[in-house]
């Protein structure tokens, strides 16, 4: 286990704890977690979770200025594209992997029926994977052994953080993702993957 999985364990364990309590106030305890990341000044961190309506719905962090805008009568609930509007990122390897979690989010954030097309399954614990096979990796023959670690390169004002995630619906990728460095703190995410092992689980929601 590398220092960018154990910090994922970490963030798992964070993240549940946020959800179970649905108290507002501890959501910014991720920023604990998630060190080398913090709020631009006038933002704070907000939790749409998802809910029990139509055909799906997904959950995410976003961030916003002033009043809460889920908690403010006849707003649009924010989108989760607004998130990193107000977080400023570290330069570094490990801030670049804190973002990664963080826009990973959504996929291990409680889902609804259709909303859970986006789940995803990473192997942060690997130890609990060696030598043995999980339910999807019998369906595939597949072992930890074969699965890569996640990584991140540095170069100039760009990050590159490329880590695996088994979805039944597209089998195993190897997501890389390119953080850009604004002027200002924030950073740009633009999501690349590739297929390492086809699969689709035949179930519809």
């Amino acid at each position: 286990m590398n220092d960018f999985e154990k910090k994922a364990l970490e963030f798992l364990s964070i993240k549940n704890k946020i959800v179970q309590n649905k108290n507002k106030e501890n959501i910014e305890a991720l920023f604990f977690v998630l060190d080398s990341l913090s709020l631009r000044p006038g933002y704070c961190l907000g939790l749409k979770l998802a809910g029990e309506v139509g055909i799906g719905d997904e959950s995410w962090f976003y961030t916003y200025q002033g009043k809460d805008p889920i908690d403010t009568f006849g707003c649009r609930v924010p989108n989760s594209r607004t998130l990193f509007e107000g977080i400023i990122v570290e330069q570094t390897v490990m801030g670049a992997w804190q973002a990664y979690l963080l826009y990973i989010s959504p996929t291990i954030l409680p889902k609804f029926w259709h909303g859970g097309y986006i789940a995803r399954e990473y192997f942060f614990d690997r130890d609990h994977f060696n030598g043995v096979t999980s339910c999807w990796a019998r369906r595939v023959n597949l072992r930890i052994s074969q699965i890569p670690q996640p990584t991140v390169v540095m170069k100039d004002r760009m990050a590159v953080v490329s880590c695996p995630y088994w979805n039944d619906w597209k089998g195993l990728e190897l997501e890389s993702v390119d953080i850009s460095y604004n002027p200002d703190g924030t950073v740009t995410l633009t999501p690349h993957e590739v297929v390492l092992y086809e699969y689709d689980c035949g179930i519809c929601y």
